[in-house]
């Protein structure tokens, strides 16, 4: 598989959509997190940025290849963005936390959990060439990249399925009084 190729182009517009989605889901969401939530978010979100900057971006930039710009960029550009959709949907798990609507988003916000860790997964053993070395599964491969890669996606199903069932069992508000109508008047 040829990388950097014009997939890659397509993969980086489509972060654009969902971080832009989830972030505006953020904010038109009345209900904020109390103290507590906020210092549990602040720490959770600065061990992640701290184990993605040691763990994966410093090597990436020091194992920078000056002869291939493109692909070097890709290489610190992926978990850069991913790492801001976790910490955004790190967001998203304190604001739902009960009801119909609560299970139904915490199930998306868990598929994106499961995305992020992954590619964040994949981008160190890619680094490392410790993702199917010699064309064999290890745990890094099997277990720590792709089973969360392809769960991600499972997840996400279900959930939509569940907002789905959820939004089809809202009934439209009935108008119970038509106003009458003054015959020969303007509303302005």
């Amino acid at each position: 598989i040829p990388y950097p190729s014009p997939a890659d182009f397509f993969w980086l517009v489509g972060y654009l959509p969902m971080g832009y989605g989830l972030y505006a889901r953020i904010r038109e969401i009345p209900i904020k997190p109390d103290q507590t939530q906020k210092v549990v978010l602040w720490i959770t979100s600065v061990v992640t940025v701290l184990i993605t900057t040691i763990f994966i971006l410093v090597p990436i930039i020091q194992a920078n290849d000056t002869s291939n710009f493109l692909e070097s960029a890709l290489n610190v550009i992926y978990p850069l963005v991913d790492l801001v959709l976790l910490i955004i949907v790190f967001r998203l798990a304190f604001v739902y936390t009960s009801g119909d609507y609560g299970f139904g988003w915490n199930l998306m916000v868990a598929g994106f959990i499961l995305h992020s860790l992954s590619n964040l997964a994949f981008s160190y053993a890619n680094l490392y060439d410790l993702y199917y070395p010699d064309l064999r599964v290890n745990f890094i491969s099997g277990v720590a990249t792709d089973a969360p890669y392809n769960l991600s996606y499972l997840v996400w199903f279900l959930s939509l399925y569940f907002l789905r069932l959820i939004l089809s069992r809202q009934k439209p508000l009935d108008v119970i009084v038509q106003p009458t109508l003054v015959p020969n008047t303007s509303l302005l």
